[in-house]
């Protein structure tokens, strides 16, 4: 398989929308990955930091979509608010 096959099938995918996970779903994916590789080993740790920054991308990908990304956190920004409550 030539390396334009994964590029061809993940461009397919997504021009068709089937199979499409959320940027949440995917990030949790990518977490996953991450957690099975050895970061002793040279591979893994080069595989790491690139699924890293997949994972970065997809994110803040996500956050661009959002009609106000104010807080890049918004779970955690509505329970922030709440804390600081008296």
């Amino acid at each position: 398989m030539s390396h334009s096959d994964p590029i061809l099938n993940i461009v397919t995918i997504a021009n068709h929308g089937e199979g499409l996970m959320t940027a949440s779903e995917a990030v949790r994916v990518i977490a996953d990955l991450i957690d099975r590789l050895d970061p002793s080993c040279e591979g893994d740790a080069q595989e790491m930091e690139a699924l890293l920054r997949i994972g970065a991308t997809v994110w803040h990908q996500q956050l661009l979509q959002q009609p106000s990304a104010k807080d890049p956190r918004p779970c955690l920004g509505s329970a922030a608010s709440k804390a600081a409550s008296p």
